[in-house]
């Protein structure tokens, strides 16, 4: 369990030899998640208007931008 943990965090693993998971490798596997990410997401909001309720689908779009920007926002008035 103690392995896992440590990938987030791109500390060192304890095999032997301290590789760390900050290689070009790992950076560039994030990078090709990030896009597919966001592609995923651009297409389920494509698929929403387009195939769904038009109503709903901008009133879950502006929910799910605003209701974050408001606990943020909360988080900062502490």
């Amino acid at each position: 369990m103690s392995l896992l943990s440590t990938i987030h965090t791109g500390a060192q693993l304890k095999f032997g030899e301290p590789a760390t998971l900050s290689s070009i490798y790992l950076k560039w596997f994030v990078v090709a998640m990030s896009i597919c990410f966001i592609g995923t997401i651009v297409l389920g909001i494509v698929m929403a208007f387009r195939y769904g309720h038009r109503r709903t689908a901008t009133l879950c779009l502006i929910g799910g931008v605003v209701v974050p920007m408001i606990l943020i926002f909360l988080a900062f008035m502490k």
